[in-house]
């Protein structure tokens, strides 16, 4: 029998409803990645008031897995039954190839290199932003995660809303290392960070040791990270 975890501060595998519709619709968000413990902290607890959650945007369709595309977009289309889904895709092939059986699920869909500032500007267009999640699951390079975190979390995320990046541990992985080679998303992070935890008016602190390259990303609230992945939390516009 399963020992009850209610009293956790984030859900139990065993209790994960996301754990379990991820399985269900066959997708890698939990194995091998096991996201279902930072979904699970963020969406479980508000799980019985889930049809609250009015858009959701995630890039990254599926076009390159082996089992295919859209699975996560079943996912996010049953386990938020009232939101908009609207999905990112660089292989606009696919996406025609696919697209009945995207209408089918019930989910829209943007195409696209993530890393242009153009078609970034043009998804929020289309989109109408506004979203309540919006969620990096795309190509996984530099510029690509830099660019669409700079953009879309001031540009298509509603204030209180929560910027979900996946697949961090190949940041620094060199065939992921374009562009100018500097904007390696860990250190664009733990810069951040420092920025956030180090309040330069308080008189305690001591930025003479560290002074980080990277500045605060505006209205960014907090930011929390599990093996793999960070949420960026953003601040209510009051």
């Amino acid at each position: 029998p399963v020992a009850n975890r209610s009293g956790g501060f984030y859900v139990h595998p065993a209790h994960n409803h996301f754990k379990k519709l991820a399985k269900i619709v066959n997708t890698d968000k939990i194995d091998p990645h096991n996201y279902e413990t930072l979904y699970g902290k963020y969406f479980e607890l508000m799980y019985e008031r889930r049809h609250t959650v009015r858009k959701i945007f995630e890039i990254g369709l599926g076009c390159n897995m082996q089992y295919g595309p859209g699975h996560s977009a079943r996912l996010w289309r049953q386990y938020f039954p009232s939101a908009e889904v609207w999905m990112a895709e660089y292989d606009k092939e696919c996406v025609e190839r696919h697209k009945q059986t995207l209408v089918d699920i019930g989910v829209h869909v943007v195409t696209g290199d993530q890393a242009s500032l153009l078609t970034l500007r043009s998804w929020i267009n289309e989109t109408g932003g506004g979203f309540d999640v919006v969620i990096d699951d795309g190509g996984h390079s530099s510029m690509q995660q830099y660019n669409s975190l700079i953009l879309l979390f001031l540009h298509a995320l509603r204030p209180g809303g929560i910027y979900i990046l996946e697949d961090l541990q190949i940041a620094r992985t060199q065939q992921f290392v374009d562009g100018d080679k500097q904007h390696i998303m860990i250190d664009v992070i733990k810069d951040m960070l420092e920025a956030l935890v180090i309040d330069p008016g308080d008189g305690y602190a001591d930025l003479s040791a560290y002074t980080p390259r990277w500045g605060l990303l505006p209205h960014l609230k907090m930011i929390d990270c599990q093996r793999a992945a960070c949420v960026f939390s953003k601040c209510y516009s009051d």
